[in-house]
């Protein structure tokens, strides 16, 4: 039985030929962007080196700037037994959405708690992937040093990709993407976090939660922060 004739679409082409080509073709515009946030890895970061907390609100207009915005994912892990409502509500309100995956947590021998180990690194990989045929610009936001290969991918396929991260964690990250945007100015004090033992302590000690990132408290803390600058 002869094969039957390849569609064409509306350009008089086959459908695959504007598929391997979605890259080539697609939106040019540099000032559309994503902004991807892998949350954690800035979290540990911005406490251990800083004693502080990042200000997302401020992250978002220093990544954004006067660009168009078309995607600002933030990613998340979430222990079970942590409530983080006020925070993912303070995401939000910076213009980011929160996606979350929960870490599992077990009792294991002794009566000693381990929790398993997690990363957004998959996720974000898929999510910019996906995004990047609609954007001209990709904003990682990481100290995940794993993602290397997903901006040398992204700039091979005609994209700009700026990554976004403290200056005493990034080295070939800085170097591989087309601009590092420093964020060390954009973290403010805690005093929760000041005269606290280094190191992490459990796996996942110290996660965001309620009490540490409700949007008042984070305001309280810059104004503070400001007047203590000056």
């Amino acid at each position: 039985m002869p094969a039957a004739p390849e569609s064409v679409s509306g350009n008089g082409k086959p459908p695959h030929a504007d598929a391997a080509n979605e890259f080539d073709t697609a939106v040019a515009d540099m000032n559309r962007i994503a902004v991807l946030v892998d949350v954690n890895t800035l979290f540990f970061t911005a406490k251990s080196v800083y004693q502080g907390k990042v200000d997302y609100a401020a992250l978002m207009k220093a990544g954004v700037a006067d660009r168009m915005g078309i995607r600002a994912n933030a990613y998340v892990l979430q222990r079970p037994d942590v409530n983080q409502r006020c925070f993912l509500e303070a995401l939000e309100q910076a213009g980011l959405q929160a996606k979350v995956k929960e870490i599992k947590v077990w009792i294991g021998a002794g009566g000693r708690e381990s929790c398993s180990k997690a990363s957004w690194a998959t996720g974000i990989t898929v999510d910019a992937m996906n995004i990047a045929p609609r954007v001209g610009t990709v904003v990682l936001v990481t100290e995940d040093a794993s993602l290397l290969p997903l901006v040398e991918t992204l700039k091979s396929l005609g994209r700009r990709v700026e990554v976004a991260g403290f200056r005493s964690a990034h080295n070939e990250m800085a170097t591989a993407a087309d601009r590092f945007i420093a964020i060390d100015g954009l973290v403010f004090k805690d005093r929760k976090f000041v005269n606290a033992p280094s190191g992490r302590g459990g796996l996942y000690e110290g996660l965001p939660q309620d009490d540490d990132l409700e949007a008042e408290e984070a305001a309280a803390a810059r104004k503070s922060q400001r007047a203590l600058d000056k």
